[in-house]
């Protein structure tokens, strides 16, 4: 229904449920009108209602999808950053492993040289190997039984170098 005002430009919809059915009558709108209406905005709210439940269930369907594949990727994540992490330290144990043998050969080596030098010298003078390298030797083997150590301790289960 649109009101009128006269002269005036303006008016505007007005809903007959919100009338009296006196005021209805009076202006010859059939009070039938008024139960129509009702039925319809109740089956509207009846229908908006279903669609705002289904749309709901649709968000929280694809919400919760959505923290499921967040929670898989933050756990593959860390199950990455665990192996690289365990690579890493099983990589340090390796180099050093091998910085160690090929450090021992050459004192090995150097040793053994001295030792020929100092039996075919005629001026009677010595040469001697650094015992400090061996002493570097030693720290380096400290230094992988720890790495080592700390291996067995986080990565019981794995192969251990």
């Amino acid at each position: 229904m649109v009101l009128s005002t006269g002269n005036q430009r303006g008016g505007g919809r007005v809903c007959y449920t919100n009338l009296s059915p006196a005021l209805l009558e009076a202006w010859g709108i059939p009070t039938n009108r008024i139960a129509i209406a009702r039925e319809r905005a109740r089956r509207k709210a009846v229908v908006d209602a279903q669609y705002n439940t289904r749309a709901l269930a649709a968000s929280q369907v694809k919400r919760d999808r959505l923290i499921a594949e967040h929670a898989k990727a933050a756990a593959e994540n860390q199950i990455q950053a665990e192996k690289e992490a365990q690579q890493a330290a099983y990589n340090a144990i390796k180099v050093l492993s091998a910085q160690i043998e090929a450090e021992q050969a050459r004192l090995e080596r150097l040793e053994a040289t001295v030792s020929d030098s100092n039996m075919q010298r005629t001026d009677g003078g010595f040469q001697f190997v650094k015992s400090g390298a061996w002493q570097d030797l030693a720290d380096a083997r400290r230094r992988l039984k720890a790495l080592r150590d700390q291996y067995r301790e986080n990565y019981p289960n794995l192969k251990q170098p």
